[in-house]
């Protein structure tokens, strides 16, 4: 099978961390990453939650997939840990 399904019967890992759909998506497929889900975490990241980041872009092998962060004092909404992760085809390369 190529490509993404729906696999009902699909193994499961005993992973702490979640993929969530974003109910206030800023394009399509923006979902977010929730290291240890279940920790409760304060929105403030760590080495290891970057690294799962980090981690989790890599295996995307996506050119145009971003992850974002956006703290308490940058207009964050839930005090929990999470990542914003995006596919924007139209951002080739950041201006400065």
């Amino acid at each position: 099978m190529q490509g993404s399904g729906y696999l009902p019967l699909a193994p499961t890992c005993d992973s702490p961390n979640l993929v969530f759909i974003n109910v206030s998506p800023i394009e399509y497929g923006h979902v977010l990453l929730v290291p240890r889900a279940l920790s409760k975490l304060h929105q403030q990241v760590d080495p290891s939650t970057l690294l799962l980041a980090l981690q989790f872009a890599h295996e995307a092998g996506n050119p145009y997939f971003r992850l974002a962060f956006n703290s308490l004092g940058a207009y964050g909404t839930v005090n929990h840990l999470h990542f914003q992760v995006l596919s924007l085809p139209g951002l080739h390369e950041v201006q400065c």
